[in-house]
């Protein structure tokens, strides 16, 4: 199996005990009391408001979930949560027993079998776990893009114990292509979930109980007009540039905000950027600086493997 694999910077929350389940729903946008053994969860915790403060993914394990998070809203997520968490039947805190890898292949077939050497199904989203020693994440059957979570004590599972290596930044290049948005510390309450396409990724539920945010998030769905959504950015060259950086037209100008961007030798640059719906397609490009020297092509993502 030609597999590809990279640590992950993510971190944890493990919130445990009997009422888990019930006092996360009651905070985070996606249905929980639909995860089974055998998928997972986007989810988004949010202000009154409907912005973003923590962008996650999600699963069951025996005492309750297990959360995954960029490394940089852990803190204010464990200390907004532990606020709600001492009215239930729940214990909430890092759990710095996992870490997270991230695995892709060149090869559809390579991916195919890893999945069905652990059991996995194809569809996106899908889950799989035979104890909380290890869980594997088919994240995109399509874009053969999966983590799996394992015990630090635990020995790198086959064939990822063997196989080669790639950069971090690769496979957040291979997230972006997949359209897959982050959220970071420097970007917290800038977005409603439905600006960086979380609802394809199936991160809220508009038929589950309340949760903060939810009149601003439901909203936009029933009585609003979406305006803004997220595309995929290409540029062939090198580009870094921060999240929530400016968009510019060819005429400079302001045109949208960048969520994230990346570079893999062999893609050039990825980058996912909120822009009006009803003028993305129509530019020819679109820059991320004022000197228009950084141009990107604009493109919809196709989200149909997540609608599940």
């Amino acid at each position: 199996m030609n597999v590809l694999s990279t640590p992950l910077s993510n971190r944890f929350i493990s919130i445990n005990g009997p009422e888990a389940i019930k006092f996360l729903q009651g905070q985070a946008s996606c249905d929980l009391e639909a995860l089974s053994d055998t998928n997972f969860t986007f989810g988004t915790l949010n202000t009154p408001k409907g912005r973003i403060y923590c962008l996650f993914k999600a699963l069951k394990t025996k005492d309750g979930l297990l959360l995954s998070m960029n490394e940089s809203l852990l803190e204010s997520t464990l200390q907004r949560l532990n606020k709600y968490a001492v009215f239930s039947k729940c214990d909430l805190q890092e759990d710095t027993s996992y870490r997270a890898i991230g695995f892709t292949s060149i090869e559809s077939n390579s991916y195919e079998l890893l999945l069905d050497d652990k059991g996995i199904a194809k569809p996106a989203l899908s889950a799989f776990s035979k104890s909380d020693e290890a869980f594997w994440l088919n994240i995109s059957f399509q874009h053969r893009l999966g983590e799996v979570w394992l015990k630090n004590d635990a020995s790198l599972p086959k064939p990822l114990d063997k196989d080669k290596a790639i950069s971090l930044e690769h496979w957040q290049t291979l997230e972006t292509i997949t359209g897959i948005p982050e959220l970071y510390a420097s970007s917290q309450e800038e977005f409603i979930l439905q600006y960086i396409n979380l609802h394809h990724l199936n991160a809220v539920s508009f038929k589950k109980g309340c949760y903060a945010g939810q009149e601003i998030i439901a909203r936009m769905k029933f009585l609003g007009k979406q305006k803004k959504q997220a595309y995929l950015l290409q540029c062939e060259q090198k580009v870094s540039a921060a999240p929530l950086s400016n968009l510019y037209t060819d005429d400079g100008k302001k045109c949208g905000t960048l969520i994230r961007a990346h570079y893999a030798q062999d893609t050039g640059t990825y980058a996912l950027g909120i822009l009006h719906i009803d003028s993305a397609l129509a530019y020819k490009a679109v820059f991320l600086n004022e000197a228009l020297t950084e141009s990107f092509s604009v493109k919809e993502i196709d989200y149909s493997e997540f609608k599940i």
